[in-house]
């Protein structure tokens, strides 16, 4: 159980009445604060007491802050002895610091017995600090085992947390290995298809111009052939000898020479103008003659089978109509 003083302070005023405290006993003081009658936050701030005792000697102690009051429970050395005392409340921060003037303290004396009012512990108070001290201890050692407990926990879970963290970065770098592996191919996939495509693009507009060229050329044919229709005209011979090459040959038909008007055709294969014939005769003029640059006729194929009955032929093909005259 615990004396408790409650007082309200200003940091304006500069004189205070007596507080009046009992020696030896535990006291506990809860300022409110207050400037120029008007009270304020003492959210981030810290306060301290300095207490001069009767025989001026000072003690210094740490007060705490609790819903916006400043509580000191006084240690017994500022207790210890009977007479007049002064008080000074000290609040700061980081950078700043202010106090209040002093306020006048009077330690009314004790009757206790086996208490020595002068400035040291007598035997009893000093058997009461080691058991209180003692206590203390051991709360502090129970409270560092549960902590202790509590690391080496936290520490178990740390470790699974790690190695949980080292295996998913082993899976997210072979991941990524992966990743950057199917980009490189995807990269190479989408050159050598905008290659393709550039390839195809070519390609097309090459297939577009050929039918472009195509189909002008089909119309010029067709406005051609509808406006100067050729008549054709196909003759057959049928070979009974031996035609010698470079002989003069008289075929059942007329043709212009150098025309492009006349198609020779032998057992069903057209002859090559230049390299299997010749057309006989002056450009421009109608001729019924040709010359052949290699033998021609008289195949034997009456041995073989399928061809007892096999007949050899010329054929021929002219363009337009051409007379001896």
């Amino acid at each position: 159980m615990k004396r408790k003083i409650e007082m309200t302070i200003d940091f304006t005023v500069q004189e205070y009445s007596h507080i009046k405290l009992k020696q030896f006993d535990d006291t506990q003081i809860i300022f409110k604060v207050v400037y120029e009658g008007i009270s304020f936050s003492l959210e981030g701030l810290q306060a301290s007491l300095v207490f001069e005792k009767p025989d001026n000697t000072i003690v210094y102690q740490e007060c705490t802050i609790e819903e916006n009051e400043i509580k000191a429970d006084l240690l017994k050395n500022c207790l210890r002895q009977n007479g007049n005392a002064n008080i000074e409340l000290q609040i700061s921060n980081n950078s700043e610091m202010v106090s209040t003037f002093q306020i006048p303290v009077l330690i009314a004396k004790s009757a206790k017995e086996n208490v020595k009012s002068e400035n040291t512990p007598n035997y009893i108070e000093t058997l009461e600090n080691a058991i209180s001290e003692e206590k203390t201890r051991q709360q502090n050692e129970e409270l560092r085992k549960s902590n202790e407990l509590e690391r080496q926990q936290n520490e178990e879970e740390r470790t699974k947390s790690e190695e949980n963290r080292e295996a998913s970065e082993e899976s997210r770098i072979e991941a990524e290995t992966q990743r950057n592996s199917n980009e490189t191919a995807r990269q190479t996939n989408e050159t050598t298809r905008e290659d393709n495509e550039d390839d195809r693009i070519a390609a097309e507009e090459l297939r577009e111009q050929a039918e472009n060229d195509r189909a002008e050329g089909y119309s010029e044919i067709k406005n051609y052939f509808d406006n100067n229709a050729i008549a054709t005209h196909k003759y057959n011979m049928v070979i009974n000898e031996v035609y010698e090459k470079e002989t003069n040959i008289t075929i059942p038909c007329y043709y212009k020479v150098g025309a492009d008007v006349l198609d020779v055709i032998y057992c069903g294969s057209k002859l090559v103008l230049g390299q299997d014939y010749n057309e006989v005769g002056t450009a421009g003029e109608v001729s019924n003659t040709i010359q052949f640059l290699d033998n021609v006729g008289d195949l034997d194929m009456s041995d073989v089978e399928g061809f007892e009955d096999f007949t050899e032929t010329l054929e021929f093909v002219v363009r337009g109509e051409y007379n001896a005259s």
